[in-house]
C-alpha cells in the first residue's frame, strides 16, 4: 500500500510540472486518466522522475516501480489503455491490478489458463487407438498460483560488489510456486484389470503437456484399479521400422543407427540392431 501511495504522489508531481505555463483548457485536459500516455513520446519515456536527498524508502521503491512500468509501456510499441504486448511471454496481472513491488503473483492473479498463457496452457486433444479401448477426448490445462512465494522484490546482492540492485521474482523454496492441473472434458477409458492391460491401452500414446510432447511408456494402477501413475518420456519416442531399412535418431545428444533385421514367422519376436548390436525382442518385452 505504501508503494501505491508513492506512485500516486510522484505521478501527480510529474503531471503538475507539465502544466506550468499551460492555458486553463490545457491544464484541465491533463489528468491521470491518460497515464502513462502523456509521459510517452515516440515509444520512450519523456520526462524526469525526481527524488529528494532525504527521500524515504517507500518513495524510492515507488519511483523504481514507475520507471519499470513506463519502460514496459514504451517498449511494447503501444502505450494505450488496452495494455502491453510481451514478446515470448505473458503479462502477470489483471485489468487494473498490476503486480507491484512486495506483492506475490497470487495477489493479482489467482490462476492462469489458456487465455493467460496460450503457448503453455493450450487446450489439447488426447487421441488413443491402442489396446481394446479408443479415446478421443479434449482437455484443458490450468495452474493455480501458490501463496507466500513468487514475490516481486527489489534486491541487491551485497556480496557481488554491484552498485545497483534489480527487480526479481523471489520463489520461496518452502512453498510451491504453482499447482498444475490437466483435466479431461470426459472420461478416458482403459482396461483396469492389471497394469499390463492398462499399458496396452496407453503405451506409446502421445500427449502435449505445457507446450511439450510426451510419450506414455508405463502405467501403474492402485489396488482399486484406478489410474495412479503415468510414466512419461519427453518427445515423440515412437519409431516405425521397416525390415532392412536402417534409421538414424539422436538420443541423449548422440546419434544412433537402428535397424529391424528380422521377424519370426508368427510375428511374436523380432531382431533389432542398435549401432550394430543385435537384440531379439518378444512382443511386449523391453530391452536396454
Amino acid at each position: 500500500m505504501r508503494v501505491r501511495k508513492a506512485i500516486k504522489k510522484v505521478a501527480a508531481i510529474g503531471v503538475g510540472a507539465s502544466m506550468l505555463g499551460a492555458t486553463l483548457v490545457g491544464a484541465a485536459a491533463a489528468n491521470l486518466g491518460n497515464y502513462p500516455d502523456m509521459l510517452i513520446s515516440g515509444g520512450s519515456f519523456d520526462g524526469v522522475i525526481v527524488l529528494g536527498d532525504n527521500a524515504i524508502a517507500s518513495d524510492t521503491l515507488g519511483a523504481v516501480d514507475i520507471a519499470t512500468g513506463l519502460t514496459v509501456s514504451g517498449s511494447s510499441g503501444s502505450s494505450s489503455s488496452a495494455g502491453v504486448t510481451i514478446a515470448g511471454g505473458s503479462v502477470i496481472g489483471t485489468s487494473g491490478d498490476d503486480l507491484n513491488i512486495d506483492e506475490s503473483i497470487v495477489d493479482v492473479e489467482s490462476d492462469s489458463d489458456v487465455s493467460d498463457i496460450p503457448g503453455v496452457l493450450s487446450d489439447g486433444l488426447f487421441e488413443d487407438s491402442e489396446g481394446e479401448n479408443d479415446n478421443e477426448e479434449s482437455f484443458d490445462q490450468e495452474i493455480e498460483w501458490g501463496a507466500n512465494t513468487g514475490t516481486l522484490t527489489l534486491y541487491q546482492d551485497e556480496d557481488d560488489g554491484a552498485d545497483e540492485g534489480g527487480l526479481y521474482i523471489h520463489v520461496d523454496k518452502g512453498n510451491d510456486l504453482y499447482n498444475y492441473t490437466l483435466e479431461f472434458d470426459d472420461s478416458v477409458e482403459y482396461d483396469n484389470e492389471t497394469d499390463a492391460k492398462a499399458e496396452d491401452d496407453f503405451e506409446t500414446v502421445k500427449i502435449d503437456i505445457q507446450g511439450n510432447t510426451y510419450t506414455i511408456v508405463g502405467v501403474k494402477l492402485d489396488n482399486g484399479g484406478q489410474l495412479e501413475e503415468l510414466q512419461l518420456q519427453a518427445g515423440d519416442t515412437t519409431i516405425w521400422l521397416e525390415q532392412s531399412q536402417p534409421v538414424t535418431r539422436v538420443i541423449g545428444g548422440e546419434e544412433h543407427e537402428i535397424e529391424l533385421v528380422d521377424v519370426n514367422e508368427d510375428e511374436s519376436k523380432c531382431g533389432v540392431t542398435v549401432d550394430g548390436t543385435l537384440q531379439w525382442v518378444d512382443v511386449g518385452q523391453t530391452k536396454r
